[in-house]
């Protein structure tokens, strides 16, 4: 049964988003952190690179790369949750 539970988990990329294709929802609510480091090793924890890491006074912004692809996650300073994630567009 624990193993059934575990690879449900699994499949819908609840337990281990860094495992799970890369959907930039599943990256909004989830809590990183409100500081640099905080956020970095959560990330690194996950098996997740940094590409850019930006401080702004009403958000911070990171770019990773997850399955190949770039993406930039913006995080809340207060709550140190995520309110937005979008693949990276390489025309910008």
């Amino acid at each position: 049964m624990l193993k059934t539970s575990a690879a449900l988990a699994l499949a819908a990329g609840i337990a281990f988003p860094a495992l799970a294709a890369t959907d930039t929802n599943e990256w909004v609510g989830q809590l990183l952190g409100t500081t640099q480091a905080e956020i970095t090793s959560v990330l690194e924890e996950r098996g997740i690179e940094i590409v850019e890491f930006e401080i702004e006074d009403d958000e911070i912004e990171v770019s990773i790369l997850q399955d190949g692809q770039e993406l930039e996650l913006e995080i809340d300073p207060q709550s140190g949750l995520v309110t937005e994630a979008e693949i990276e567009d390489d025309d910008d």
